[in-house]
């Protein structure tokens, strides 16, 4: 890819210029302030447009930096070479970046100076192979990873590699997409930030980590069961309490009710005088209503128009009604003067009306067209919120190849966990089991060993026992032969000898000497007599039966431990062997399942596996679920529907408007009906208020001569003079006619007889000598009831103590449930919280992992290049740079890692400038992009030049260079 030439109309400082390119070195050599880093800048916005466009400050925002100085159109054009073809790009800016809809006529204005255009430069066609995100779709990157790779701008030498530059990179060898890289790297990146940000969420320590918060409320929730007793208690003392106010409460209710009825009888007394006098009252009051109604009748005794006196009457609701509509007569006429309709609204009205020539909407096609805009809205916000997200379908990818070999991988992952979960508690169980099986075998040793010391005593004590009658018949013999003392003595002490090397376990050599020692005895006790010959016997049978005792003991000693036999060793080990068996097939199970699906299976590490796995077939059967649920929904066909429907709903009204102006629409035509039908509807209210004034005149005339009455100059003063006559005679034939009926229904209601007893009653009482003053028994029935209200009062308190205390209760019963469920949470919290350290530490192996493949192609070509520019070798005796997993670079210098940053301004930029072309040469392989550098050489010295000279010939081979510098000595041009 090749920059051809450009114009710049206005940008910056820059108007009305033009600069043509050619392959390989382009330098310009311009003074400081004559626009170098500004036409660098324009280059790079006419790809990737303007950075900083939400900064106030000009020196952060680009578009305000660069805004032309003497003003003008703000932009230009560039013609460039891709692909094989020639392209010439056409862009204007506005001073603000334009918002994504335009809603007034400013607005509007602002957008019109920006604008993008690209033409094949050949047909002057216009053409869509690139659209406005032009830089992103040629250099296959985006401006970050531009601005860090191929423009090199003033000052800014040193790199940051970007994910987008690691998957340049990596697809560098590959056939995979750049995009797919880029997502790969980015994701890692998320993953790994997101996993920090769930260890740092489940934190303990942290105030707002979820374990600690766990913790917390656990504390405070253990805190309120500890007061269920004291509220135990307290309730049955508020219970207590209530029952002792019951009682009293109905004593004072029983009370009171007595002194009602003696306060009833006492009224009843007093109400019989009244209905005497009232009797007398209702006389006087028939005669004054016969008076007032003769006075006001007289105001409706008139002549008709035959002459003769006629009472009559009209109506008060007719009068009224009349008085209503008079009353109307001058706002009628001020309505005319409001609704009649100016020359302007005429014409506005003519102008709808033409609008409306095919039909006229109303409220429910108004109504109909917001309901399809809605509808509209509504499927492509469903369309949207069900359809799977991109990062959703790539999960999903990588997850069927997870489980490409599994079936039903939640069932089978679950079986499995379930079977390692018995395999490690029948390990655990294993351990104890075989310290069993030691205990038993050091226990049956124990015994064996205290056996044989037992028999080996009892053997000791025969021997002794047998050694003391052996010494008695010699004693015996020495007696009866000292000439035979000297064989005697030998043969005994032959014999000891043999049996304690018997007892020694030397079998042969014992024997031998006993035998030798019972054939010199017996040689001696041969020339004895009888007697001796006897005691001779005896000796030699002792001698017998201690040979005896003595392998008798041996054999016995020599006896083993029969462990088969043993029948608590023989079922402790015959269940260990079982457990073993169980573990080894689980262990072979899991381990077939692992090789199946390429796992390495490390026993300490599968539960984690497991774990991680069914993770993973939990959230497979999610999306797959959701991939199914939104291709059954029938949405896309919805949406379309919707959509030809909003189209033909506006076609009826000859109207246009895009999908996300449809409401627009809508409104557009809903305020011209309504003005429509505000204009129509004025007009037809002035008319109405003519017609309903003449004829509320024509009313009040006829009125009038109906009743024999004669107009009056104020017509409104005359009815209401009339409505008040014709009231009061109302009022007085009511009160007559009341007063007669009150004097006859009273009459009929008097008993005097039940009068006469009423009275006799109330004077027993008083002879009695009963307290009858009703205040006294008010006074008393008063403070009863107070006392019952303040009972009652009491008893409310009580029930709402007993309830709020009944209800804490009933809360810390809930409570000790909630704290088995909060410490089951901690748990499960506790789980995650590992689960998440241990993926993190996976990914970050992982992305070290991923980018070593890349160490070795840049840092052959980074020894390339600087082995150019640095071509004097100055400073670099010792010491030697080494690229890590990163991509980034490190002095290697007296025996330890150095930071780049502590080199020299000159070395950093050498160093940077070879590290960004090492990454370039990997990163396009194929066509090489234009490189831009804007005086990256400035804080050489002289005698490094001339390797830069070189390095920029090197580089000029196979890229175009558009290269800025501000002085001649650091002009390179070929």
């Amino acid at each position: 890819m090749k920059i051809i030439k450009c114009h710049v109309i206005n940008f910056g400082t820059l108007s009305n210029k033009d600069y043509s390119f050619k392959e390989g070195m382009n330098s310009i050599l311009n003074e400081n302030g004559e626009g170098k880093s500004t036409l660098a800048a324009f280059i790079r916005v006419m790809f990737f447009g303007f950075y900083g466009d939400g900064k106030r400050k000009a020196e952060e925002n680009e578009r305000l930096k660069y805004y032309p100085w003497q003003g003008g159109i703000y932009g230009g054009n560039l013609v460039f070479e891709a692909g094989g073809r020639e392209y010439r790009l056409e862009r204007t800016f506005g001073l603000k970046k334009p918002a994504k809809s335009v809603k007034n006529a400013a607005s509007a204005a602002k957008a019109l100076e920006e604008s993008f255009a690209l033409y094949d430069n050949v047909t002057n066609l216009l053409s869509d192979d690139y659209s406005e995100k032009i830089g992103e779709e040629l250099f296959k990157i985006d401006e970050e990873s531009f601005m860090n790779s191929v423009y090199i701008g003033q000052g800014k030498v040193t790199v940051n590699v970007t994910s987008e530059i690691y998957a340049r990179i990596g697809n560098s060898n590959t056939s995979n997409s750049i995009d797919a890289f880029s997502a790969d790297m980015e994701k890692c990146d998320e993953a790994i930030k997101k996993l920090n940000s769930d260890v740092n969420a489940y934190s303990e320590k942290r105030k707002g980590g979820i374990l600690h918060a766990l913790n917390e409320k656990i504390s405070l929730v253990e805190a309120d069961v500890r007061r269920k007793g004291n509220l135990e208690k307290s309730l049955g003392e508020i219970n207590g309490k209530m029952e002792g106010a019951f009682l009293e409460k109905k004593k004072l209710e029983a009370e009171n009710k007595g002194i009602e009825e003696k306060n009833r009888k006492i009224g009843k007394a007093k109400d019989a005088g009244v209905i005497l006098e009232k009797y007398s009252s209702y006389l006087k009051n028939k005669d004054s209503a016969s008076l007032d109604y003769d006075r006001e009748k007289a105001y409706f005794n008139n002549r008709n128009a035959s002459g003769e006196l006629e009472l009559k009457v009209p109506e008060a609701k007719g009068v009224t009604e009349l008085i209503d509509e008079a009353g109307t007569l001058d706002v009628f006429l001020e309505n005319v003067k409001l609704n009649t309709l100016n020359q302007t609204e005429k014409e506005k009205l003519e102008a709808i009306r033409s609008e409306f020539e095919k039909q006229i909407p109303d409220t429910i096609k108004i109504n109909e067209g917001r309901a399809l805009a809605d509808a509209f809205e509504r499927v492509r916000e469903e369309e949207r919120r069900n359809a799977l997200t991109i990062d959703e379908k790539s999960e999903l990818s990588e997850l069927e190849k997870v489980f490409k070999n599994i079936s039903e991988p939640k069932r089978e992952l679950l079986e499995l966990s379930g079977e390692w979960s018995k395999r490690e508690a029948l390990k655990n169980a294993l351990l104890t089991k075989k310290a069993g099986e030691k205990t038993i075998i050091n226990k049956l040793e124990q015994e064996e060993l205290f056996r044989k010391q037992r028999l080996v005593h009892e053997k000791e004590m025969k021997i002794a026992e047998l050694e003391k009658r052996e010494a008695e018949k010699k004693a015996e013999l020495e007696k009866k032969g000292a000439g035979f003392f000297t064989g005697l003595v030998l043969g005994i002490i032959l014999l000891i000898a043999g049996i304690v090397l018997l007892a020694l376990k030397k079998s042969v050599l014992g024997i031998i000497l006993m035998v030798l020692g019972a054939v010199i005895s017996l040689i001696s006790f041969a020339a004895r007599n009888s007697a001796c010959k006897k005691l001779k016997e005896e000796l030699s049978l002792i001698k017998s039966e201690a040979l005896k005792v003595n392998e008798e003991g041996e054999t016995q000693e020599k006896g083993e431990i029969k462990l088969s036999e043993a029948v608590e060793y023989k079922n402790y080990h015959q269940d260990i062997e079982n457990d073993e068996m169980k573990i080894d097939s689980i262990d072979k199970r899991v381990k077939t399942f692992f090789e199946e699906n390429s796992i390495s299976f490390n026993e300490y590490t599968v539960g984690n596996e497991l774990s991680a796995l069914n993770v993973k077939a939990d959230r497979f059967e999610k999306l797959k679920e959701k991939e199914k649920r939104f291709i059954t929904s029938g949405l896309e066909e919805k949406l379309k529907k919707a959509g030809e429907e909003m189209v033909s709903y506006l076609k009826g009204f000859g109207l246009e408007a895009e999908e996300d102006k449809y409401h627009e629409a809508v409104t557009k035509l809903e305020i011209d009906m309504n003005e429509f039908f505000r204009l129509t509807g004025k007009n037809k209210n002035a008319k109405e208020n003519i017609d309903k004034a003449a004829e509320i005149r024509n009313k009040v005339n006829y009125f009038l001569k109906e009743y024999n009455l004669e107009e009056k100059s104020e017509i409104n003063k005359q009815l209401i003079e009339i409505k008040e006559h014709v009231n009061s005679f109302n009022k007085a034939k009511e009160n007559l006619s009341r007063a007669e009926e009150e004097l006859k229904a009273f009459s009929e209601k008097i008993d005097v007889n039940e009068l006469k007893k009423v009275e006799a009653d109330y004077k027993k009482m008083e002879e009695a000598k009963e307290e009858l003053s009703l205040d006294v028994l008010n006074e008393r029935l008063s403070n009863n009831s107070r006392n019952i209200q303040e009972l009652a009062g009491k008893i409310n308190e009580l029930k709402n103590e007993y309830a709020v205390s009944e209800a804490e209760l009933n809360k810390i019963y809930d409570e000790e449930a909630e704290l088995e469920e909060l410490k089951e949470e901690r748990n499960k919290a506790r789980l995650k919280a590992e689960i998440a350290k241990a993926a993190l530490e996976y990914l970050e192996k992982a992305k070290v992992n991923y980018n070593v493949r890349f160490v070795k192609p840049v840092k052959d070509l980074f020894d390339k290049y600087y082995a150019i520019l640095n071509a004097t070798g100055l400073g670099e005796s010792d010491s030697k740079y080494e690229l890590d997993a990163h991509l980034e670079l490190t002095l290697s210098a007296a025996g330890q890692q150095r930071d780049i940053a502590l080199l020299s301004a000159g070395y950093r930029d050498m160093v940077g400038l070879c590290r960004r072309f090492a990454m370039l040469d990997v990163m396009y392989k194929n066509e090489k992009p234009m490189v831009i550098l804007d005086d990256p050489f400035v804080n050489l010295d002289d005698k490094h030049l001339a390797g830069a000279k070189e390095f920029m010939k090197e580089i000029a081979m196979n890229y175009q260079v558009i290269y800025f510098t501000c002085h001649e000595s650091r002009n390179f041009n070929y």
